[in-house]
């Protein structure tokens, strides 16, 4: 087991958070979240989380909003962001990388790899 990290999600799909949120703290991860990237910001920044998990779609802000208003936080400069999307062709995942993202996890999640997927990107 890698060593327990503080991990947020922002995903406006509860049942894709609950099984995040499952699989993780599983692992021995503490696991915050919130289904609306518009109330993520001050949470992250109360947390202060090795890594922010960041689905691209969402109703208001979208990922890459998301991701531009966590990068300009000076608190959050050792925070990884991992975008975990349906698209996922290779124009999505360019455009994460271009945003900051250090990794992309498909959607539907691999149950049996999602944990180890995250934590290689945290250790990257």
């Amino acid at each position: 087991m890698a060593r327990p990290s503080r991990i947020f999600i922002v995903d406006d799909d509860s049942e894709i958070v609950v099984m995040m949120t499952t699989l993780l703290e599983a692992a021995g991860h503490k696991v915050r979240s919130t289904l609306v990237g518009e109330l993520a910001i001050p949470q992250i920044l109360e947390m202060r989380p090795q890594a922010v998990l960041v689905d691209l779609v969402m109703g208001g802000i979208d990922g890459y909003a998301l991701a531009r208003e966590l990068k300009a936080q000076p608190n959050l400069g050792q925070t990884k962001l991992i975008m975990v999307s349906a698209r996922s062709d290779k124009m999505w995942t360019d455009r994460a990388q271009e945003a900051g993202f250090a990794g992309f996890i498909a959607k539907p999640i691999d149950l049996a790899h999602f944990v180890s997927q995250v934590e290689a990107l945290l250790s990257d």
